[in-house]
C-alpha cells in the first residue's frame, strides 16, 4: 500500500493552504476597493498566464455537456466565491472570517458524500472535528468559552455562504477530473468566471467608484493574481483530482496555522502556547483524515477489479 502513496498532491495542498492564508491578509489591505473589481483584476492577471499556456500547449477544447460544468465552476469558484469573501471582509474581522472559513472542510466533505457518493469514514469525520477544534482553540486564544463572546454580523454570513460555494466548486473539480486535466479545468474555469465578473464589476462601479490605485495596492492585486489565482488554484485542482475532495479539504485547516506563523514572522507578533496547541490539533486531524481516506481508496482499488469479474 505504501508503494502506491504519492506525496506530491499532499505537498501541493499544503502549499495551497500557505498561499490562501495570505489571501485574507492581502485582501484586508484592499477593503476600500469594490469586491468584484478586486476579483476581476485578480483573475484577469491570472488569465494572462493561462491563455498562453493553453495556446502553446495546443490543448484541445472539450466538447459537449462538460462545458456546463466548466461554466458552473467559473461561476462558483471564481465569480461568486472570491467577491463574497472580499465583501465579507468589509464588515467582519479576520478572526471571525478565519473561524467561519474553517467550516469549509466539513462543507466539502458532506457535499462530496451527497453529490459524489464519496465514502465519509468515521476517521475522516473525527479528523475534521479535531482540526476544527484546533482552529477554534487558536481563534478563542486558548479558551473555547471566549468564542461565545464573538459578535457576528452580515460579513460573517457572507463568508459562511462562501464556504458552500467553494465546496460546490471543489466537488465539480473531482467530477470533471476524468475528462479534463487540472491545467485545462483551472484555465477554462478562470476564463468562464471572468465572463461573469467583468460586466458585474462595471455595474458595481456605478455605486462604488474605484479609488486611486497606489503602488502598494497595485502590488497587492498583482500578488493575488499570480499566487492565489494561478498557483493555488492549479495546485488545489490537481490535489482534489488526485486524492478527492474529502481528503483535500482537511488541508484547508492549515490556513490559520500559516496565518499565525506569517504574522509572527512578518508582523513580529508573538507565537503563544495556544497557537502551538491549536496547530498540533489541526495537524493531528489532517493526518487522521488523510489516513482514513487513503485506506478507503486502497480498499476500493482492491475490490473494484474483483467486482468486474463477477
Amino acid at each position: 500500500m505504501a508503494k502506491n502513496f504519492d506525496p506530491l498532491p499532499h505537498l501541493k495542498l499544503i502549499m495551497v493552504a500557505l498561499i490562501f492564508s495570505t489571501n485574507f491578509i492581502v485582501g484586508k489591505t484592499l477593503v476600500e476597493f469594490p469586491p468584484l473589481f478586486i476579483g476581476t483584476v485578480r483573475f484577469s492577471v491570472a488569465g494572462l498566464f493561462f491563455i498562453p499556456i493553453l495556446f502553446f500547449s495546443k490543448t484541445r477544447l472539450p466538447k459537449g455537456r462538460i462545458w456546463i460544468k466548466i461554466i458552473v465552476m467559473g461561476l462558483t469558484g471564481v465569480a461568486i466565491f472570491n467577491p463574497l469573501v472580499y465583501w465579507g471582509l468589509h464588515y467582519t474581522s479576520s478572526i471571525n472570517a478565519t473561524l467561519i472559513n474553517s467550516f469549509n472542510p466539513m462543507t466539502i466533505a458532506f457535499l462530496g458524500y451527497f453529490l459524489l457518493k464519496e465514502k465519509l469514514t468515521r476517521s475522516s469525520l473525527l479528523g475534521l472535528l479535531i482540526s476544527f477544534l484546533g482552529i477554534a482553540f487558536i481563534v478563542g486564544r486558548g479558551s473555547l468559552l471566549d468564542l461565545l463572546k464573538l459578535q457576528f454580523n452580515i460579513g460573517d454570513l457572507l463568508v459562511f455562504s462562501s464556504t458552500f460555494i467553494w465546496g460546490f466548486y471543489t466537488v465539480l473539480i473531482r467530477n470533471v477530473s476524468n475528462v479534463l486535466k487540472p491545467m485545462q479545468s483551472t484555465s477554462l474555469a478562470v476564463m468562464a468566471g471572468l465572463i461573469f465578473m467583468i460586466p458585474g464589476s462595471l455595474v458595481e462601479s456605478i455605486w462604488q467608484p474605484i479609488p486611486h490605485i497606489t503602488l502598494g495596492a497595485g502590488l497587492s492585486l498583482l500578488y493575488l493574481g499570480i499566487f492565489p489565482s494561478v498557483v493555488a488554484f492549479l495546485f488545489w485542482n490537481t490535489g482534489v483530482s488526485k486524492v478527492g475532495p474529502i481528503q483535500a479539504s482537511a488541508y484547508y485547516n492549515l490556513i490559520p496555522v500559516f496565518n499565525v506563523l506569517l504574522a509572527s514572522y512578518i508582523l513580529n507578533e508573538k507565537l503563544l502556547s495556544y497557537h502551538i496547541v491549536g496547530g498540533m490539533f489541526i495537524i493531528m486531524g489532517i493526518v487522521i483524515t488523510s489516513i482514513g481516506q487513503y485506506k478507503t481508496q486502497m480498499r476500493n482499488r482492491v475490490i473494484q477489479p474483483h467486482s468486474k469479474t463477477l
